[in-house]
């Protein structure tokens, strides 16, 4: 560790005032705010209000003498270590902010998908451009971004066009016919039965049971509100945690979007929403593992090969902008009983997909004062350094 680090960490532990303490938990609410929002991005909010460079001396605070003493449960050297009350007044804004959004984002997924992915369109399109003009365009660049946007272009059409017997159950509920609902209900057994659904949910097991004694429909219409999915398997939760987190401390790229990406998004919601302890400590395991090690990993490919880097991050949001179409698209049933946008439902999502455009152009020029889109307009005077505070 060198003497820079271990002073900061020193002054890190030492108690802070009340006010500098709340410093903290602001900062961290708008860094969960942000976080919970694909598109926006945690480590932009934290570049902003100056508090990234301590965030990053933290996290490296979690290193082999840290975890070494953690496994001979030597609690006063881990803290000691590692500046847990930066830490924790951090984490607290960021629990408060999720925990309160999280219900909101879920209501509006399940009732108004269409406009809010076109707010979120209009977030992540924001972030391509402002991160695509910090890359030096060599042909080698380019490559990585075309091999990493084939790439998001084809898991994204895994996650969006895969079959889905529950969701048809619920959409045939919802929107179709007798005879639809009828055809679904055998779709479900059948995939049930043949085993084609992995890891059928208690509440799947139950409507199974009812649809074949001929209280289905019944069951469906009243257990629809409740949200009803195949949980995640618990493997994919974790990895998904450990890929996040490494997303939502880099400036610029957000965690939320790559959950949305490994169709974990509003599994991760849902779970916040209702408190369902098994999900959110899985993904928060994968956190963990991934701040201790793949935020290794992504330093070292930042530090030597940084161009290229974010080149294929910058294709791996374009070809997941799939992702963000299809989900658009699908939600139109649910915005609309005619199944298309009315011409003020056209404007709304125009409307949208601008806002989210223009907000995280300002963010981004606000920490950059080089956006493409503000830059020849405003030049914001330069921040006061408080990131070693």
């Amino acid at each position: 560790m060198s003497d820079q680090t271990h002073q900061i960490q020193e002054d890190l532990s030492k108690p802070q005032s009340i006010r500098e303490y709340l410093r903290l938990y602001f900062s961290g609410f708008v860094m969960g705010a942000a976080d919970v929002v694909p598109g926006v991005s945690g480590g932009t909010m934290a570049f902003i209000l100056g508090v990234y460079a301590t965030l990053i001396n933290a996290i490296k605070s979690v290193n082999l003498d840290s975890i070494r003493a953690a496994l001979r449960f030597d609690i006063r050297r881990v803290l000691e270590i590692v500046p847990y009350r930066f830490i924790l007044a951090l984490l607290l804004g960021i629990a408060s902010a999720v925990i309160l959004l999280a219900n909101l984002l879920h209501t509006l997924l399940e009732e108004q998908p269409t406009f809010i992915f076109a707010f979120f369109g209009g977030l992540i399109v924001a972030s391509i451009v402002a991160i695509g003009v910090k890359v030096r365009w060599s042909p080698v660049a380019m490559a990585a971004l075309l091999v990493a946007a084939v790439f998001a272009f084809v898991l994204t059409g895994f996650s969006a066009g895969g079959a889905d017997p529950v969701g048809e159950m619920i959409d045939a509920v919802r929107f179709g016919t007798e005879e639809d609902i009828t055809r679904a209900e055998a779709g479900l057994i059948t995939a049930l039965t043949q085993a084609e659904y992995p890891s059928p949910s208690d509440e799947v097991a139950a409507f199974q049971a009812a649809i074949q004694s001929g209280e289905g429909q019944k069951l469906f219409k009243d257990a629809f509100d409740e949200a009803l999915y195949v949980p995640s398997g618990t493997l994919m939760l974790f990895f998904s945690g450990a890929i996040a987190i490494c997303a939502m401390i880099l400036p610029g790229i957000s965690g939320s979007f790559i959950l949305l990406i490994l169709g974990q998004y509003t599994v991760a919601i849902g779970a916040v929403k209702t408190f369902d302890l098994v999900t959110i400590g899985t993904l928060g395991a994968g956190a963990v593992i991934g701040l201790v090690l793949f935020s290794r990993v992504l330093s070292w490919l930042l530090k030597h090969y940084e161009n290229v880097t974010i080149a294929a991050l910058v294709g791996f949001m374009l070809g997941s902008m799939r992702l963000i179409v299809s989900e658009a698209n699908a939600g139109v049933r649910v915005v609309s009983d005619s199944g298309q946008l009315a011409g003020g439902q056209w404007l709304m999502v125009v409307g949208l997909v601008a806002f989210g455009f223009l907000l995280v152009s300002f963010l981004d020029h606000l920490q950059s004062r080089a956006n493409p889109v503000f830059a020849w307009v405003w030049k914001p005077r330069p921040a006061e350094n408080t990131s070693g505070d």
